[in-house]
């Protein structure tokens, strides 16, 4: 509801209206608090999932309620801002706002790639980039919905496509151009093998089937969100926020009815819904079948190198408060057993009890 008292045309106007200067300082200030908040919701999402399922008659699921929907109203403020932010350096004249959004990916390069670095928080840089990925496609398509309703004609409507495909391209090249300079350059500085991706998309493919996840107190669905960082709820609110103001727009310079529309938006959420069914499916399977070579499991095992076929053997003991989940991958490089191993340390309710501590390799 406060966003909705929230006028995406002043905003947008006033964004426009401002300085190059206070334009940087906000982009600057969104993407930081967009970052921080990201982790501070994991952590209020789990702390009430923790509350809800432990102690459900507790005052603290009073408390984290609460706090969760003052994390909402301000994540989603945020992204409010970003989406229109982005929305107007789309539409500008002079590509001086635009140029400055390109910028920015390029001075993080600066920032990142000078630093020490070990395999755990490069994945953690990994993640983070899947997640300004995800974001940067997700909020383009909200602007293009927008503008595609707000033309009037074909005419403009074929010229707003027009341009609107080319600054696209630019933005997301230029994204991905500086997320590969940045990734080469740390993993040069650090001395860290290019494999170490493939480890890391192991590891993302053990969340999307659930291994490694035995006996622990969170569905693995929700695994892989909580490894990139995903904020879920915010992203929903401030989607509905756009798609509605884009429905006012269509029913005040349309002739097409409430009740088609509608229906067009009936039809598309089924069509969104049975997309979503079968990505899921999809990348389900692709995570089994990257996983397939290497997975054995049992319960309390150590690694036997072999000269067949590679493994992945689940070592974990329980204890009083939090288990420690660990997969052992061991595969025959060369003649030479190479074991990696990755230790993600999950207390029993699904909460985290410290971060991911990361890929280490073994030579045996």
């Amino acid at each position: 509801n406060i966003l909705l008292t929230i006028s995406v045309g002043k905003l947008y106007h006033w964004i426009r209206g401002q300085s190059m200067l206070k334009l940087y300082v906000l982009i600057a200030i969104v993407e930081i608090f967009d970052r921080l908040l990201c982790s501070f919701g994991q952590d209020a999402m789990d702390s009430l999932y923790w509350n809800t399922t432990r102690r459900p008659r507790h005052i603290g699921i009073i408390i984290s309620t609460i706090v969760v929907l003052v994390y909402v109203l301000i994540h989603s403020i945020f992204i409010f801002v970003h989406i229109a932010t982005l929305n107007v350096a789309m539409n500008s004249a002079d590509s001086a706002l635009l140029t400055l959004l390109i910028s920015g990916n390029f001075a993080e390069i600066k920032s990142t790639v000078f630093k020490k670095y070990t395999k755990q928080t490069l994945f953690k840089i990994t993640t983070s980039d899947i997640c300004e990925r995800f974001k940067l496609v997700l909020f383009l398509s909200v602007i293009l919905l927008l503008n595609l309703i707000q033309s009037f004609d074909e005419k403009s409507r074929q010229k707003m496509l027009s341009d609107f495909g080319n600054t696209m391209a630019v933005v997301t090249i230029s994204e991905i151009i500086a997320d590969w300079v940045k990734h080469s350059f740390i993993t040069k500085f650090n001395f860290i093998k290019s494999g170490v991706y493939y480890d890391y998309a192991l590891i993302i493919a053990g969340d999307v089937t659930g291994f490694g996840h035995e006996g622990l107190n969170l569905d693995h669905t929700h695994a892989v969100v909580k490894r990139v960082g995903l904020a879920q709820v915010p992203l929903l609110c401030v989607l509905a926020r756009y798609i509605r103001e884009a429905l006012r727009y269509s029913v005040l310079y349309s002739d097409i009815s409430s009740t088609t529309i509608g229906l067009i938006l009936g039809g598309l959420f089924v069509c969104l819904l049975v997309v979503k069914v079968f990505l899921g499916v999809l990348l389900t399977r692709a995570a089994g079948r990257m996983l397939d070579p290497y997975t054995t499991t049992s319960s309390h095992s150590s690694v036997t190198p072999t000269n067949t076929a590679p493994v992945v053997v689940k070592v974990g003991g329980p204890s009083s408060n939090s288990s420690a989940v660990t997969a052992v991958a061991v595969r025959n490089v060369g003649g030479t057993v190479k074991a990696l191993s990755v230790t993600d340390n999950v207390s029993k309710s699904g909460r985290d009890d410290g971060c991911f501590s990361g890929v280490k390799q073994k030579y045996n």
